[in-house]
Protein backbone atom coordinates (compact mmCIF):
# COMPACT_ATOMS: atom_id res chain seq x y z
CA UNK A 1 0.00 0.00 0.00
CA UNK A 2 1.36 3.27 -1.14
CA UNK A 3 2.11 6.06 1.49
CA UNK A 4 0.24 9.07 0.82
CA UNK A 5 1.52 12.84 1.74
CA UNK A 6 -1.18 12.19 4.55
CA UNK A 7 0.69 9.54 6.07
CA UNK A 8 3.85 10.82 5.48
CA UNK A 9 3.45 13.93 7.52
CA UNK A 10 2.03 11.94 10.41
CA UNK A 11 4.82 9.77 10.26
CA UNK A 12 7.53 12.59 10.51
CA UNK A 13 5.06 14.62 13.14
CA UNK A 14 5.59 11.38 15.13
CA UNK A 15 8.91 11.43 14.65
CA UNK A 16 9.87 14.99 15.63
CA UNK A 17 7.40 14.38 18.07
CA UNK A 18 9.84 11.54 19.81
CA UNK A 19 12.81 13.93 19.60
CA UNK A 20 11.39 16.24 21.38
CA UNK A 21 10.28 13.86 23.92
CA UNK A 22 14.04 12.29 23.81
CA UNK A 23 16.21 15.96 24.11
CA UNK A 24 13.40 17.07 27.11
CA UNK A 25 14.06 13.73 28.92
CA UNK A 26 18.01 14.18 28.13
CA UNK A 27 17.58 17.94 29.11
CA UNK A 28 16.12 16.74 32.43
CA UNK A 29 18.59 14.12 33.12
CA UNK A 30 21.51 15.88 32.32
CA UNK A 31 20.26 18.59 34.49
CA UNK A 32 19.96 16.42 37.33
CA UNK A 33 22.97 14.00 37.20
CA UNK A 34 25.62 14.44 39.79
CA UNK A 35 29.24 15.32 38.31
CA UNK A 36 30.43 13.62 41.41
CA UNK A 37 29.27 10.08 40.25
CA UNK A 38 30.76 10.06 37.05
CA UNK A 39 34.57 11.70 38.29
CA UNK A 40 36.58 8.19 37.01
CA UNK A 41 34.60 8.26 33.27
CA UNK A 42 35.25 12.09 33.46
CA UNK A 43 39.21 11.80 34.49
CA UNK A 44 39.95 9.53 31.75
CA UNK A 45 38.31 11.85 29.23
CA UNK A 46 40.60 14.00 29.83
CA UNK A 47 43.69 11.79 29.73
CA UNK A 48 42.50 10.67 26.78
CA UNK A 49 42.29 14.20 25.07
CA UNK A 50 45.66 15.36 26.86
CA UNK A 51 47.78 12.41 27.55
CA UNK A 52 47.47 13.95 31.31
CA UNK A 53 46.13 12.64 34.15
CA UNK A 54 44.07 14.94 36.10
CA UNK A 55 42.37 13.86 39.59
CA UNK A 56 39.47 15.81 40.51
CA UNK A 57 39.54 15.33 44.05
CA UNK A 58 37.03 18.01 45.57
CA UNK A 59 33.44 19.04 44.73
CA UNK A 60 31.96 19.38 41.09
CA UNK A 61 29.09 21.27 40.25
CA UNK A 62 27.39 21.49 36.85
CA UNK A 63 23.92 22.99 36.06
CA UNK A 64 22.48 22.87 32.28
CA UNK A 65 19.82 25.75 32.41
CA UNK A 66 19.48 28.67 32.11
CA UNK A 67 23.18 28.84 32.84
CA UNK A 68 25.57 26.49 31.89
CA UNK A 69 27.48 26.23 34.74
CA UNK A 70 31.05 24.11 35.35
CA UNK A 71 32.91 24.59 38.73
CA UNK A 72 35.82 22.19 40.03
CA UNK A 73 37.78 22.41 43.48
CA UNK A 74 40.98 20.78 44.05
CA UNK A 75 41.82 20.09 41.05
CA UNK A 76 45.10 18.37 40.75
CA UNK A 77 47.60 17.60 37.60
CA UNK A 78 49.99 14.86 38.00
CA UNK A 79 53.78 14.95 36.55
CA UNK A 80 54.20 12.30 34.31
CA UNK A 81 56.90 9.06 34.69
CA UNK A 82 60.79 10.44 35.27
CA UNK A 83 59.88 13.45 37.31
CA UNK A 84 60.28 13.99 40.65
CA UNK A 85 57.15 14.88 42.46
CA UNK A 86 53.35 13.85 42.41
CA UNK A 87 52.07 17.02 41.54
CA UNK A 88 52.60 18.88 38.32
CA UNK A 89 50.17 21.61 38.74
CA UNK A 90 46.89 21.90 41.35
CA UNK A 91 44.29 24.26 41.19
CA UNK A 92 42.38 25.74 44.16
CA UNK A 93 38.98 26.53 42.64
CA UNK A 94 37.19 27.01 39.35
CA UNK A 95 34.06 28.29 37.63
CA UNK A 96 32.88 29.24 34.75
CA UNK A 97 28.96 29.98 34.12
CA UNK A 98 27.68 30.80 30.58
CA UNK A 99 24.15 31.62 29.25
CA UNK A 100 22.64 28.25 27.61
CA UNK A 101 20.68 28.83 24.52
CA UNK A 102 22.78 31.39 23.20
CA UNK A 103 25.14 29.00 22.85
CA UNK A 104 22.74 27.25 20.24
CA UNK A 105 23.30 30.12 17.90
CA UNK A 106 27.15 30.03 18.21
CA UNK A 107 27.33 33.10 20.58
CA UNK A 108 29.31 32.78 23.86
CA UNK A 109 28.16 34.69 26.56
CA UNK A 110 30.04 34.15 29.83
CA UNK A 111 28.83 35.75 32.91
CA UNK A 112 31.89 34.62 35.09
CA UNK A 113 35.06 33.18 34.70
CA UNK A 114 37.23 32.53 37.99
CA UNK A 115 40.57 31.36 38.68
CA UNK A 116 41.80 30.92 41.91
CA UNK A 117 44.82 29.30 43.93
CA UNK A 118 47.24 27.79 41.02
CA UNK A 119 49.85 25.84 42.15
CA UNK A 120 52.30 24.97 38.47
CA UNK A 121 55.90 23.35 38.79
CA UNK A 122 57.07 23.36 35.45
CA UNK A 123 60.30 21.36 34.83
CA UNK A 124 62.79 21.17 31.89
CA UNK A 125 65.25 18.14 33.15
CA UNK A 126 69.12 17.96 32.01
CA UNK A 127 67.67 16.30 28.60
CA UNK A 128 65.35 18.55 27.96
CA UNK A 129 62.78 16.65 28.64
CA UNK A 130 59.42 18.98 29.93
CA UNK A 131 57.07 17.42 32.36
CA UNK A 132 54.35 20.00 31.04
CA UNK A 133 54.40 18.80 27.72
CA UNK A 134 51.07 17.75 26.62
CA UNK A 135 50.81 13.21 26.49
CA UNK A 136 49.75 11.83 23.08
CA UNK A 137 46.38 12.02 23.54
CA UNK A 138 44.08 9.48 21.17
CA UNK A 139 42.25 13.28 20.34
CA UNK A 140 44.99 15.36 20.12
CA UNK A 141 46.14 15.48 16.36
CA UNK A 142 42.56 15.26 15.31
CA UNK A 143 41.24 18.07 17.66
CA UNK A 144 43.68 20.27 16.54
CA UNK A 145 43.53 19.94 12.66
CA UNK A 146 39.57 20.17 13.36
CA UNK A 147 40.18 23.54 15.12
CA UNK A 148 42.73 24.95 12.98
CA UNK A 149 40.25 24.19 9.78
CA UNK A 150 37.02 25.36 11.00
CA UNK A 151 37.63 29.26 11.85
CA UNK A 152 36.08 30.44 14.60
CA UNK A 153 33.98 28.51 17.10
CA UNK A 154 31.92 30.92 17.81
CA UNK A 155 29.64 34.45 16.13
CA UNK A 156 30.34 36.45 19.26
CA UNK A 157 31.81 36.28 22.77
CA UNK A 158 30.95 38.50 24.95
CA UNK A 159 32.64 38.02 29.00
CA UNK A 160 31.18 39.71 32.10
CA UNK A 161 33.92 39.54 34.19
CA UNK A 162 37.33 37.72 34.68
CA UNK A 163 38.85 37.36 37.95
CA UNK A 164 42.35 35.59 38.69
CA UNK A 165 43.82 35.84 41.73
CA UNK A 166 47.21 33.92 43.54
CA UNK A 167 48.71 31.97 40.47
CA UNK A 168 51.95 30.57 41.44
CA UNK A 169 54.42 28.89 39.22
CA UNK A 170 57.74 27.94 39.51
CA UNK A 171 60.34 27.32 36.88
CA UNK A 172 63.11 24.82 36.58
CA UNK A 173 65.96 24.37 34.57
CA UNK A 174 67.63 21.48 35.57
CA UNK A 175 70.76 21.61 33.06
CA UNK A 176 71.21 25.50 33.78
CA UNK A 177 70.49 24.93 37.67
CA UNK A 178 67.98 27.70 37.14
CA UNK A 179 64.95 28.45 39.16
CA UNK A 180 62.26 31.30 38.29
CA UNK A 181 59.36 31.76 40.61
CA UNK A 182 56.16 33.75 39.48
CA UNK A 183 53.80 34.25 42.55
CA UNK A 184 50.82 36.38 43.48
CA UNK A 185 49.91 36.44 40.29
CA UNK A 186 46.45 38.77 39.95
CA UNK A 187 44.46 39.49 36.90
CA UNK A 188 40.73 40.97 36.84
CA UNK A 189 38.69 42.93 34.48
CA UNK A 190 35.50 44.34 33.30
CA UNK A 191 33.31 43.78 31.12
CA UNK A 192 34.74 41.85 27.82
CA UNK A 193 32.75 42.01 24.52
CA UNK A 194 34.29 40.58 21.12
CA UNK A 195 35.75 43.33 18.96
CA UNK A 196 36.24 45.41 21.51
CA UNK A 197 39.73 46.19 23.24
CA UNK A 198 40.98 44.40 26.28
CA UNK A 199 42.70 46.18 29.00
CA UNK A 200 45.51 44.48 30.38
CA UNK A 201 46.24 44.90 34.62
CA UNK A 202 48.45 42.28 35.76
CA UNK A 203 50.51 42.13 38.57
CA UNK A 204 53.16 39.43 40.14
CA UNK A 205 55.39 38.88 41.95
CA UNK A 206 59.05 36.81 40.33
CA UNK A 207 62.24 35.21 42.24
CA UNK A 208 64.95 34.00 40.39
CA UNK A 209 68.24 31.92 41.88
CA UNK A 210 70.89 33.14 39.26
CA UNK A 211 71.76 35.95 40.09
CA UNK A 212 69.79 35.82 43.76
CA UNK A 213 67.02 38.76 43.02
CA UNK A 214 63.45 39.39 43.53
CA UNK A 215 60.84 41.17 41.89
CA UNK A 216 57.89 43.31 42.20
CA UNK A 217 56.62 43.62 38.74
CA UNK A 218 53.45 45.43 37.31
CA UNK A 219 52.34 45.30 33.51
CA UNK A 220 49.39 47.42 31.63
CA UNK A 221 48.54 47.22 28.46
CA UNK A 222 45.25 47.12 25.64
CA UNK A 223 45.30 44.42 23.32
CA UNK A 224 43.05 45.44 19.69
CA UNK A 225 42.51 42.36 17.81
CA UNK A 226 40.73 41.27 14.50
CA UNK A 227 40.54 37.22 14.50
CA UNK A 228 39.02 36.44 11.34
CA UNK A 229 42.36 38.16 9.63
CA UNK A 230 44.51 36.93 12.30
CA UNK A 231 45.92 40.49 13.59
CA UNK A 232 46.40 41.29 17.07
CA UNK A 233 48.08 44.80 18.28
CA UNK A 234 49.29 45.25 21.85
CA UNK A 235 49.70 49.05 22.15
CA UNK A 236 50.60 50.36 24.28
CA UNK A 237 52.54 47.88 26.80
CA UNK A 238 54.44 49.09 29.79
CA UNK A 239 56.17 47.29 32.12
CA UNK A 240 57.95 48.18 35.64
CA UNK A 241 59.86 46.42 38.17
CA UNK A 242 61.49 46.86 40.93
CA UNK A 243 63.95 44.57 41.83
CA UNK A 244 65.81 43.58 44.88
CA UNK A 245 69.07 41.82 45.53
CA UNK A 246 72.45 42.17 47.62
CA UNK A 247 74.62 42.47 44.57
CA UNK A 248 71.99 45.38 43.28
CA UNK A 249 73.63 49.11 43.76
CA UNK A 250 71.77 50.18 47.65
CA UNK A 251 70.03 46.75 47.45
CA UNK A 252 67.94 47.76 44.52
CA UNK A 253 67.29 49.03 41.43
CA UNK A 254 64.13 50.18 38.99
CA UNK A 255 63.53 48.35 35.15
CA UNK A 256 61.04 49.64 32.92
CA UNK A 257 59.68 48.80 29.31
CA UNK A 258 57.74 50.75 27.27
CA UNK A 259 56.72 49.20 23.46
CA UNK A 260 54.01 48.51 21.18
CA UNK A 261 53.69 44.80 19.55
CA UNK A 262 51.92 44.31 16.52
CA UNK A 263 51.12 40.29 15.18
CA UNK A 264 50.14 39.30 12.15
CA UNK A 265 49.49 35.41 11.66
CA UNK A 266 47.73 35.54 8.33
CA UNK A 267 51.16 37.50 6.45
CA UNK A 268 53.37 35.63 9.39
CA UNK A 269 54.90 39.16 9.96
CA UNK A 270 55.51 40.29 13.76
CA UNK A 271 57.10 43.90 14.72
CA UNK A 272 57.41 46.61 17.07
CA UNK A 273 58.79 50.32 16.23
CA UNK A 274 58.85 51.54 19.58
CA UNK A 275 60.86 49.65 22.23
CA UNK A 276 62.31 51.37 25.25
CA UNK A 277 64.11 49.71 27.56
CA UNK A 278 65.12 51.97 30.92
CA UNK A 279 67.43 50.48 33.55
CA UNK A 280 70.16 52.20 36.03
CA UNK A 281 72.08 54.80 33.81
CA UNK A 282 71.23 52.81 30.89
CA UNK A 283 68.48 53.38 27.45
CA UNK A 284 67.86 50.60 25.02
CA UNK A 285 65.80 51.84 21.97
CA UNK A 286 65.12 49.18 19.20
CA UNK A 287 62.69 48.59 16.16
CA UNK A 288 62.13 44.63 15.55
CA UNK A 289 60.47 43.09 12.32
CA UNK A 290 60.18 39.30 12.25
CA UNK A 291 59.13 37.82 9.25
CA UNK A 292 58.12 33.98 8.88
CA UNK A 293 58.01 33.72 13.02
CA UNK A 294 56.00 30.64 13.14
CA UNK A 295 58.40 28.94 10.92
CA UNK A 296 61.60 27.19 12.23
CA UNK A 297 63.72 29.83 10.04
CA UNK A 298 62.38 33.26 11.11
CA UNK A 299 64.24 36.43 9.70
CA UNK A 300 64.85 39.05 11.94
CA UNK A 301 65.53 42.72 11.29
CA UNK A 302 66.42 45.54 13.54
CA UNK A 303 67.56 48.70 14.31
CA UNK A 304 69.27 49.04 18.18
CA UNK A 305 70.58 52.27 19.97
CA UNK A 306 72.12 52.07 23.53
CA UNK A 307 73.86 53.99 25.98
CA UNK A 308 74.97 53.60 29.57
CA UNK A 309 77.53 55.86 31.92
CA UNK A 310 78.70 52.24 33.85
CA UNK A 311 78.52 49.22 32.55
CA UNK A 312 79.91 47.69 35.20
CA UNK A 313 76.32 48.36 37.01
CA UNK A 314 74.57 46.26 34.10
CA UNK A 315 77.20 43.45 34.88
CA UNK A 316 76.50 44.00 38.66
CA UNK A 317 72.41 44.20 37.82
CA UNK A 318 73.22 40.67 36.38
CA UNK A 319 75.34 39.05 39.36
CA UNK A 320 78.09 38.34 36.70
CA UNK A 321 81.52 38.31 39.42
CA UNK A 322 84.06 38.92 39.46
CA UNK A 323 83.81 40.60 36.27
CA UNK A 324 81.25 43.05 37.31
CA UNK A 325 84.33 44.26 39.98
CA UNK A 326 87.48 44.16 37.23
CA UNK A 327 85.26 46.46 35.42
CA UNK A 328 84.26 49.35 38.06
CA UNK A 329 88.34 49.50 38.67
CA UNK A 330 88.46 50.88 35.18
CA UNK A 331 88.21 54.79 34.67
CA UNK A 332 86.05 54.58 31.45
CA UNK A 333 82.98 52.92 31.96
CA UNK A 334 80.62 54.56 29.27
CA UNK A 335 79.10 52.19 26.66
CA UNK A 336 77.24 53.79 23.55
CA UNK A 337 75.91 51.21 20.64
CA UNK A 338 74.28 52.17 17.23
CA UNK A 339 73.82 49.06 15.06
CA UNK A 340 71.49 47.73 12.23
CA UNK A 341 71.41 44.10 11.72
CA UNK A 342 69.05 41.10 10.00
CA UNK A 343 70.10 37.46 10.99
CA UNK A 344 68.32 34.33 10.11
CA UNK A 345 69.49 32.07 12.64
CA UNK A 346 67.83 29.05 11.32
CA UNK A 347 70.23 28.90 8.78
CA UNK A 348 72.89 30.58 10.71
CA UNK A 349 73.70 33.84 8.98
CA UNK A 350 74.08 37.37 10.17
CA UNK A 351 74.34 40.39 8.49
CA UNK A 352 75.60 43.84 9.95
CA UNK A 353 75.38 46.84 7.96
CA UNK A 354 75.99 49.06 10.69
CA UNK A 355 78.42 49.49 13.44
CA UNK A 356 79.36 52.09 15.99
CA UNK A 357 80.34 50.48 19.57
CA UNK A 358 82.26 52.71 21.92
CA UNK A 359 83.23 50.60 25.02
CA UNK A 360 85.68 50.88 27.94
CA UNK A 361 87.04 53.69 26.03
CA UNK A 362 87.33 51.82 22.70
CA UNK A 363 85.71 52.68 19.47
CA UNK A 364 84.63 50.00 17.11
CA UNK A 365 82.92 51.14 13.63
CA UNK A 366 82.59 48.50 10.77
CA UNK A 367 80.42 46.03 8.84
CA UNK A 368 79.91 42.24 9.14
CA UNK A 369 78.66 39.48 7.23
CA UNK A 370 78.66 35.99 8.71
CA UNK A 371 77.20 32.82 7.33
CA UNK A 372 76.91 29.03 8.96
CA UNK A 373 77.30 29.89 12.45
CA UNK A 374 75.38 27.04 13.22
CA UNK A 375 78.12 24.98 12.34
CA UNK A 376 82.03 24.60 13.30
CA UNK A 377 83.30 26.06 10.11
CA UNK A 378 81.24 29.72 9.79
CA UNK A 379 82.22 32.04 6.59
CA UNK A 380 83.14 35.49 8.06
CA UNK A 381 83.58 38.78 5.47
CA UNK A 382 83.61 42.63 6.35
CA UNK A 383 86.06 45.34 7.33
CA UNK A 384 86.55 46.51 10.95
CA UNK A 385 88.25 49.24 12.88
CA UNK A 386 88.95 49.39 16.08
CA UNK A 387 91.13 51.05 18.89
CA UNK A 388 91.35 51.17 22.89
CA UNK A 389 93.00 51.68 25.93
CA UNK A 390 92.10 47.80 27.20
CA UNK A 391 91.77 45.05 24.86
CA UNK A 392 91.47 42.11 27.24
CA UNK A 393 88.60 44.20 28.83
CA UNK A 394 86.53 45.04 25.51
CA UNK A 395 87.07 41.19 25.08
CA UNK A 396 85.66 39.76 27.79
CA UNK A 397 82.56 42.36 27.99
CA UNK A 398 81.69 41.17 24.13
CA UNK A 399 82.35 37.32 25.23
CA UNK A 400 79.61 37.92 28.26
CA UNK A 401 77.52 39.89 25.94
CA UNK A 402 77.59 37.23 22.65
CA UNK A 403 77.31 33.95 24.76
CA UNK A 404 78.45 34.19 28.61
CA UNK A 405 81.59 33.48 30.63
CA UNK A 406 83.05 30.24 29.08
CA UNK A 407 82.95 31.67 25.11
CA UNK A 408 86.37 31.72 23.62
CA UNK A 409 86.20 35.34 23.69
CA UNK A 410 85.84 36.23 27.23
CA UNK A 411 88.01 33.18 28.03
CA UNK A 412 91.04 35.14 25.90
CA UNK A 413 89.96 38.29 27.56
CA UNK A 414 90.80 37.04 30.88
CA UNK A 415 94.04 34.88 29.53
CA UNK A 416 95.23 38.33 28.51
CA UNK A 417 94.53 40.44 31.49
CA UNK A 418 97.97 40.33 32.49
CA UNK A 419 99.31 42.12 29.41
CA UNK A 420 101.42 45.22 30.67
CA UNK A 421 100.35 47.28 27.63
CA UNK A 422 96.64 46.19 27.03
CA UNK A 423 96.22 49.13 24.46
CA UNK A 424 95.47 48.63 20.49
CA UNK A 425 94.57 49.49 17.47
CA UNK A 426 92.88 47.66 14.31
CA UNK A 427 92.19 47.84 10.62
CA UNK A 428 91.25 44.94 8.93
CA UNK A 429 89.32 44.14 6.15
CA UNK A 430 88.46 40.22 5.88
CA UNK A 431 87.39 37.13 4.07
CA UNK A 432 87.63 34.12 5.60
CA UNK A 433 85.82 30.81 5.16
CA UNK A 434 87.00 28.41 8.12
CA UNK A 435 85.52 25.67 5.58
CA UNK A 436 88.82 25.27 3.84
Amino acid sequence: MPITIKTALKIFASLLGLLVIGVLVATVWLANVDPNQHKAWLQAQIHEATGLQVNLNGELDFSLYPWLMLAADDVQVANPPGFDGEVLASIEQFTLRARLLPLLGRNVEIDTLNLRGVNAHLITDAQGNRNWAMGSGEGNEAAADEAQDSGLPFNDLRVGGINIENINILLEDRAADSRLTISELSFSSDDLVYGQPINLDLAFAIAANNPPLDADVTLAGTVNYDLDNGRYDIEPLRLAAQLRGDHLPGGQAEVSLATALHFDFAADRFHTDSLLLQAPQTQLQASITVTDFQSSNPSIESQLAMSGEDVALLFRIAGIEPLASQLAALPERELSLQTTFSAQPGRGSLEVSTLELSLLGATVTGQLSAGNLDSGAPVLRGDLRASGPNLPSVMEVAGQLTGGRDTKLAEGGRLMQGLEDKRFELTAQFDADLQR
